[in-house]
């Protein structure tokens, strides 16, 4: 597993702190706090195309899918 970045994320009008790791193939956002509106969730790209491993509303995932691209972006 390794730690990529970390993030925020909006989620039921709180936002919420995420550590993002590599693993397994899959980009994992993992909360930095313990919490039951925190949920764990992760993508995996295939062919340029993020694929949610976990079933999240779309804001959320348009926030996510931004803060991945960013970051690979910064690696360039």
């Amino acid at each position: 597993m390794q730690n990529l970045f970390t993030t925020t994320i909006n989620i039921h009008s709180k936002n919420l702190a995420y550590r993002v790791v590599f693993d397994h193939e899959q980009y994992k956002f993992i909360p930095e706090t313990p919490d039951a509106s925190a949920p764990s969730f992760s993508f995996k790209r295939e062919n340029d195309t993020w694929h949610d491993q976990d079933n999240m509303a779309a804001d959320v995932k348009q926030q996510a899918i931004g803060a991945l691209e960013n970051y690979l972006m910064a690696q360039l």
